[in-house]
């Protein structure tokens, strides 16, 4: 697998060519707000045909990101960031995954070094990482010295293509802004998609302290997956798994694992899935950005940090840990009018209040670190989509978590899916990919 050249002198004019053609396009505001109504409608319908709730997936990789401590960076990644002028604050952007990284080694990042500037505030965006089902976008915004004391942050950021509609995604996530040196903050914007990305022409648009920024660029780069088609049959304590396929792009491995229907248990996560390569280097969950698992076709899918461009001489998955729940038993069903847990699988919940628009509730644990309410639904089975905020916290011994819910107090119970849960079904097993 070899990397492409980043955007060199010639794609300069064709940046500026493109500039040019987009803000000399006309588009009638009205076309652009159906269209950008359209794109979220299209991406809510295939979120409510998920099983796993995309925001469970972003918490988790939140509250993963806060336990890692210290990761190592390659003397060649080093090396190759000292030959991109002014890209030092990349290492603190990748620092926690490897594939970003190794992209870099590879000269796979495309320099493109773009700035609009609005007021007291410059967006830039420094580069971009980025394959046929998604990209990784390098930014740093910069303020004036007057104007110091307030950390800015981005809202509302999109990416459109060059006809102005919105680049439909299945995932995004915007990550808050690191401070890289005195009033220069930088981050990374990462969005995946379920078809092939055929454009390269682009517009990242945002806002910063109520300015507007519209960032054309050019990202070109579209290497192709390398894809193992495995079905390899698995036993867990009795039960069967199958692990499918395994697609690997610069950005992400994407595993896709299987269960038999007649198994007894509900498997939730794994949470040691990794990918192992000759020398025992180990390659897994991404810590920041866009990691955790989901549903599609009744499948689950697990994404791990890319070795795209490691190619190793041998390759072995490996996993032991899974958190699982009897089968037909992964939700919860409260009692919203007298607060009470009127189903838990195994028990592990207490001390349940519905107030105020939202849920509370105690986990009996504090040492779990994924966050385990996933969709909710009413008593006839409809869901109620007006969940807009999760949280969990320590507290005493016990995990206190709170679920924003739209809902009316009555004498019908709601249901809520489980996302994770804590209790484990521990069997280790390796399966050989090459």
């Amino acid at each position: 697998m070899k990397g492409v050249n980043p955007m060199g002198q010639n794609e300069e004019g064709k940046l500026e060519k493109w500039r040019e053609d987009y803000q000399d396009l006309p588009i009638p505001d009205q076309d652009l707000s159906d269209s950008v109504r359209k794109a979220t409608h299209q991406v809510e319908l295939r979120q409510r045909r998920q099983r796993k709730s995309l925001l469970s997936v972003a918490v988790v990789a939140i509250v993963c990101m806060i336990f890692v401590t210290t990761i190592n960076v390659s003397p060649t990644f080093a090396q190759q960031i000292g030959k991109i002028p002014g890209m030092s604050h990349l290492v603190e952007l990748v620092k926690f995954n490897k594939g970003h990284q190794l992209a870099i080694e590879h000269d796979y990042f495309e320099e493109i070094n773009e700035t609009v500037s609005q007021g007291d505030v410059s967006f830039t965006i420094d580069g971009v990482i980025r394959d046929q089902y998604g990209m990784a976008i390098f930014y740093t915004v910069e303020l004036e010295e007057d104007d110091l004391f307030r950390t800015p942050t981005l809202n509302e950021a999109k990416i459109f293509k060059s006809d102005q509609s919105e680049l439909q995604y299945t995932s995004y996530s915007f990550g808050g802004l690191n401070e890289s040196s005195n009033g220069s903050y930088s981050g990374t914007a990462e969005i995946f998609t379920d078809e092939p990305i055929e454009e390269t022409e682009f517009v990242f648009e945002t806002e910063i302290r109520d300015e507007k920024f519209e960032v054309p660029f050019v990202a070109e780069n579209q290497a192709e997956p390398v894809t193992y088609h495995l079905q390899e049959s698995i036993s867990i304590n009795d039960d069967e798994m199958i692990i499918e396929e395994i697609a690997i792009t610069p950005l992400r491995t994407e595993i896709i694992i299987d269960y038999a229907t007649d198994n007894d248990w509900e498997y939730l996560n794994i949470e040691d899935l990794r990918l192992v390569n000759e020398h025992g280097e180990t390659w897994a969950s991404i810590t920041n950005g866009i990691s955790g698992s989901g549903t599609t076709d009744g499948k689950d899918i697990h994404y791990l940090q890319s070795h795209y461009f490691d190619e190793p001489e041998s390759l072995t998955l490996e996993f032991s840990k899974f958190q699982a729940v009897p089968k037909g038993l992964d939700y919860l069903e409260l009692d919203l009018e007298n607060d009470e847990i009127l189903h838990d699988p195994l028990d592990k919940f207490s001390d349940f209040t519905f107030r105020n628009g939202g849920i509370e509730i105690y986990l009996d644990t504090e040492d779990f670190h994924y966050y385990p309410l996933g969709r909710a639904y009413d008593s006839e089975g409809e869901e109620i989509d007006d969940h807009y905020s999760s949280s969990m916290s320590p507290e005493n011994g016990r995990s206190r978590l709170y679920y924003s819910l739209n809902a009316e107090s009555s004498d019908l119970p709601i249901t809520v899916e489980l996302n994770a849960y804590p209790h484990w079904i521990d069997d280790f097993n390796q399966v050989t990919i090459e």
